[in-house]
C-alpha cells in the first residue's frame, strides 16, 4: 500500500504523505511502555521512508517530533552510504537503557537490516500492529479476530466521541486514545499499557471493511451482530485482563453505547443504502450527547436517524440478542422462522419462541425468562411491523399523501359510583406519509 500511494503521487508530480504513528504510553512514568512506544515509532517511520514516502504524519505526541525528525536524517544518510552504524546509534539512544530495552534494540537491529535488505519477515506481515508494537498472537489472517478488532474500535470510538461532544466541545479535538495492551519486549516482563490514538477516519476503514465483508456475504450479518452484542456484554463487565474500556460503562454512559451500537449496526448492515460517512448519523447527537443528559434516548428516537427496534433483521436479531436472550442459537432460530417478525398476535409471538426452546431441550424457567424477556420488546417490535405496513400501503398507492392508523382500548370508566359511558384510550398510534405532521399543521 505504501508503494502503491508513492508510485502514483510521485507519477502525478506531488508529495506522498504516509500515515500517523498513533501509540504512546498510557502512563509516561512506565518505562516499558515507554521502551514499546519509542521501538514502534522507529520502525514506523523508517518502514514508510524505504517503501518511497516523504513524509508522514506526527500527532499522537508532540515528544514524536524530533526524534522522527533525526531518523529521517540518519535513515537518508545510511540508505546513501550503505553504513547502518549510526542508524543504530540513534536507535540505542532512542531505547534508553531501562530494563527491557537491550532485547528490544536487538530486534530492531534484526528489523531494520532486514528492512535494507528487501527481506520482509513476519512481524512486517502482521500488519499496523506489528509495526506500532500492539501485541499480536498470529501473522497469518484470523478472520474472526479481525472482525472483533473492527468492532470494538469503531464502537470504543463512537462511544468517546459521543461522550465527549456536547456544545461546548464541539470544536474540540476529534482524536480519541483507546487503550491496548502492548507486546511483551523480553521474557519475564510484563506487558505495557499503550494508547493508539483514534480519529473518524479509523472508525470509517473498519466500518467500511466489515460493510464489504456483510453486503458481500463474506460475513453473515447474523456473525456481525454476535459480535456487537458481545462486545456490548463485555464492555458492561469491564473488559478483561488485556483491555478495559476507554468510557466506563455506568449510568452515564449506557445510553451512549446503545446509540453507539446502533450507529455502528446501520453502518455496517443498510446495504446499498448506508450513508457515505459516519458523521452523516453522529451530527444529529452533538447536542444531545451532554453527559448527565436524560434526553439522549428519547432523542434518537424522535430524530429518526437510526433504525428503530425490530425495524428490519439486523435491529431484530441485535435486539433480541441485548434484551431477550444471550442464546445465540435460540436467536438464530427464531429470525429465520420468522424474518418479517409475521405474527398474528403477541401470543403468537411467545408461543412460537416456547416452542423453539422447548425444541432445543430449555429447562422450564429458562423457557419463562426468556418469554418474559420477549414480552417487553414486543410493543416496539409490533410498532415498526404496521409502519412497515402502512408504508408499503403508500408505495402501492403513490397518489395518497399519508396515512394515519390508531387502535382503540375500551375503557369503562367509573366515577364516585356513577356509571359513565363506555370510552376509549389510544392504545397505538402509527403513522406514514405527511399523516407524519401534527395536528396544527
Amino acid at each position: 500500500g505504501h508503494r502503491m500511494l508513492a508510485r502514483a503521487m510521485h507519477e502525478r508530480g506531488a508529495v506522498a504523505l504516509g500515515g500517523m504513528y498513533g501509540a504512546k504510553a498510557s502512563d509516561a512514568h512506565d518505562e516499558l511502555g515507554e521502551v514499546v512506544e519509542r521501538s514502534g515509532l522507529v520502525r514506523d517511520v523508517l518502514t514508510q521512508l524505504h517503501r518511497g514516502l516523504d513524509g508522514f504524519w506526527v500527532g499522537a505526541s508532540l515528544a514524536h517530533v524530533r526524534p522522527s525528525l533525526a531518523l529521517v536524517v540518519a535513515y537518508e544518510r545510511a540508505r546513501e552510504s550503505g553504513d547502518l552504524s549510526q542508524l543504530f546509534a540513534l536507535v540505542e539512544e532512542l531505547l534508553g537503557s531501562s530494563e527491557g530495552a537491550a532485547a528490544e534494540s536487538t530486534a530492531l537491529r534484526a528489523y531494520i537490516q532486514g528492512l535494507f535488505a528487501e527481506t520482509y519477515g513476519g512481524e512486517q506481515a502482521a500488519g499496523v500492529r506489528g509495526v506500532m508494537g500492539i501485541r499480536t498472537s498470529s501473522i497469518a489472517p484470523d478472520p474472526e479476530r479481525e472482525l472483533r478488532l473492527n468492532v470494538r474500535q469503531s464502537l470504543q470510538y463512537l462511544v468517546s466521541w459521543l461522550h465527549r461532544r456536547g456544545i461546548e466541545e464541539a470544536r474540540a479535538a476529534a482524536c480519541v486514545p483507546l487503550p491496548v495492551r502492548g507486546r511483551g519486549l523480553a521474557a519475564g516482563l510484563p506487558s505495557p499499557k499503550l494508547e493508539v490514538l483514534d480519529d473518524l477516519a479509523t472508525v470509517e476503514r473498519s466500518r467500511w471493511q466489515l460493510w464489504a465483508e456483510v453486503f458481500h456475504g463474506r460475513l453473515p450479518e447474523f456473525d456481525f451482530v454476535v459480535a456487537l452484542a458481545d462486545e456490548l456484554r463485555a464492555v458492561r463487565s469491564g473488559g478483561d485482563g488485556d483491555w478495559q474500556p476507554k468510557v466506563a460503562h455506568d449510568s452515564d454512559s449506557a445510553q451512549m453505547y446503545e446509540v453507539a451500537a446502533r450507529i455502528l449496526l446501520q453502518l455496517v448492515c443498510a446495504g446499498e443504502r448506508t450513508v457515505e460517512f459516519a458523521s452523516e448519523l453522529l451530527f444529529p447527537f452533538l447536542v444531545l450527547c451532554c453527559p448527565h443528559s436524560g434526553r439522549l434516548r428519547r432523542g434518537w428516537r424522535e430524530a429518526e436517524v437510526l433504525w428503530r427496534d425490530g425495524e428490519n433483521r439486523a435491529t431484530m436479531t441485535f435486539v433480541l440478542l441485548t434484551r431477550v436472550s444471550q442464546d445465540r442459537e435460540f436467536v438464530r432460530a427464531f429470525i429465520e422462522a420468522h424474518p418479517a417478525f409475521d405474527f398474528s398476535s403477541d401470543a403468537d409471538c411467545l408461543d412460537a419462541a416456547s416452542a423453539i426452546l422447548r425444541g432445543r431441550g430449555a429447562k422450564a424457567d429458562a423457557v419463562e425468562a426468556i418469554v418474559a424477556n420477549l414480552r417487553t420488546v414486543l410493543p416496539s417490535f409490533r410498532f415498526n411491523t404496521l409502519r412497515r405496513s402502512l408504508e408499503q400501503l403508500l408505495r402501492a398507492h403513490p397518489k395518497v399523501p399519508g396515512v394515519s392508523l390508531a387502535i382503540l382500548r375500551p375503557e369503562d370508566q367509573r366515577k364516585g359510583g356513577e356509571h359513565r359511558p363506555l370510552r376509549s384510550q389510544v392504545a397505538l398510534s402509527v403513522c406514514a406519509g405527511s399523516a407524519r405532521l401534527g395536528p396544527d399543521e
